[in-house]
This record gives C-alpha cells, structure tokens and sequence, in this order.
C-alpha cells in the first residue's frame, strides 16, 4: 500500500510553492503553470494499455488525487498519454520529466528496479542509471531546490509579509541545507550558486530583524562570488536600507559602484539603489538624474523609463 501521508505532505508543499509564484519564475513553472491536471480512471487505463503495464500505486495517487499531470519537475510531469511506449533496457518504464537536451527522467515498474526513478543522460554521452530510489524521493528532491528557487528568485523583490512564517520556514531550511552541502543527485547535475544562496539567507535574516546574521551572509556571499566588491556592496545596500540610513544605504551603493569589472545586472542593481536612497533623503533633484541613469542602462525596464 501507498504511504499517501509522504506524498499528501508533497503535494501541500506544491500548493505552497504554486500559490506564491505568481510570475512563474521556479524553473518549468511558465509551461506547466501550476495548474492541476488531474486524470481519471478511462485515462488511467488508457496509460496503462499505451504502456503494457501497470500504473504504479504512488504514482496513479498523484497523477489521479493531486497534482495529476503537468506540475513537477523540470518541464514537468509527462502526460502519459502524451508519451511513446519505452524499450530495450527502459521497457516497462514509465517516462517522467524532460530535462532538454535530450535527458529524460523515468519510472521503472518491472524487475529488481521497480520503483525507482532513472535518469538518461545518453544524449550527452552520459550515463542511464538509477537516479533516485522512489517517485517520492524524487519530488521531494525537485522541492527542496524549489523551495531554495524560490527563496532566491523572490526575496527582496517579493513582499515578504506576504509569504507567512511556516512557508518561509521551509525556505530558510532549504537554502541552508544546500548551502550546506547535500550529496543530493538532482542538485549536482543543476547545482544553485553559493553567491545567491547565501544572499537569500541574509534578506531572510533580515526579514527576521537580524541584521548582523544578514551582514555575515552578505560577506560569506561576497567570498565566493565572481565580484565581491560589487556583491559586498550590495549586501551594505540592503542592511542600511532595513534600517533607515539613507546616508550609509547612499554610500555603500556609491562605493560598490566604483568597483571593478562590475557585472550589468550588478551595476544596475547598485544604480536603482543609489537612486532610491537620494529619493528617501528628500534629494528630488539628484534622484532624478539617478533614475535616468537606470533607465539609460536598462532602457527595457518600464519601472524606471517611465517613472
């Protein structure tokens, strides 16, 4: 029988991750769309005639009582009637996910490996192999780096007040966990950036008015960052804005901008700071020419252009 207690458990942290990415920025979320698709028992059976097997119980309970097909990992869940019958050393396999690039994720249901989660990496002079030992496992593993996804995609620009404590909880263990380090399989082949991890944990610590946990976190992220200086910088930026010191939330967006080799997406970043701190010390006139200077770098960006 289905332990459905573990996947019940994974499928509340789906909704949780569903409801608070209104833009679709966790990787695959734009095509799948965090909509429910789920399937009934004539599709069930359908799949299993397609396949020439029988549905395993785990999976049938999530494909049929929760997310159904669509939502997970990668591109998402495969639509099993929207896939070919496996062969030779995948027979009786039920494909999952598609990475792109010609890897692919699959349920195996027959033999000494059923049950488990295999991964192809043939494309890419690869590896087919075992990847993970259960359909749950492998969710799971999708989530824990959803969740630390999500923590870097939207913190800071996210109203976090938004996000209520249990959610950003999950998050906060994530990103720790990864940043920690994990033998997890999915996270060595698509490893997420220390820099960025650890930028997160410091906007979490200073959501939770932490604000020398935030600066060790922004400093551990200038360490193994390609741009310390400009990454520092950014880290000051973001503490003496917490605070209210519009002079040093001034000066530290000045300092990281003489910085060398500063990357385009950093320089802008330390632009629209430099441009809200004159804006919150009363400078009308300085902030003015700021934000044209944001709008020159970044002409796309409707936010400062138009103001």
């Amino acid at each position: 029988m289905t332990d459905t207690s573990v996947l019940s458990d994974l499928y509340r942290r789906v909704r949780a991750l569903g409801n608070r990415d209104p833009d679709s920025k966790i990787f695959g979320a734009s095509m799948h769309q965090w909509t429910v698709f789920q399937l009934s028992p004539e599709e069930q059976a359908e799949a299993e005639a397609l396949h020439g097997l029988t549905l395993p119980d785990d999976y049938r309970w999530w494909i049929s009582e929760a997310s159904g097909a669509g939502i997970g990992p990668f591109y998402g869940l495969l639509h099993p009637l929207d896939s070919q019958p496996c062969a030779d050393e995948l027979a009786g396999a039920i494909p999952l996910s598609d990475h792109g690039c010609g890897y692919f994720d699959f349920l195996l249901t027959r033999g000494e490996h059923a049950g488990r989660v295999w991964v192809d990496f043939r494309e890419g002079g690869g590896p087919l192999t075992e990847w993970y030992p259960s359909f749950a496992a492998w969710l799971d593993a999708w989530l824990l780096r959803s969740f630390a996804e999500w923590g870097i995609e939207y913190l800071g620009t996210w109203k976090v007040t938004e996000a209520d404590e249990p959610f950003l909880v999950e998050v906060a263990a994530a990103l720790a966990r990864i940043d920690a380090g994990t033998d997890d399989p999915m996270l060595a082949q698509y490893p997420l950036p220390h820099d960025k991890l650890r930028i997160a944990r410091g906007r979490l610590a200073l959501h939770g008015g932490r604000a020398s946990e935030a600066e060790a976190m922004f400093d551990a992220a200038a360490e193994v960052s390609k741009e310390p200086d400009a990454m520092r910088a950014l880290g000051r930026c973001e503490i003496a804005r917490a605070r209210g010191d519009h002079a040093a939330w001034l000066a530290a967006a000045d300092a990281g901008l003489t910085a060398s080799a500063l990357w385009w997406n950093s320089e802008k970043q330390l632009l629209a700071h430099r441009y809200h701190a004159l804006e919150a010390l009363g400078r009308t006139e300085d902030a003015a020419v700021a934000r044209a200077a944001v709008a020159k770098h970044d002409p796309n960006d409707a936010a400062y252009r138009d103001a």
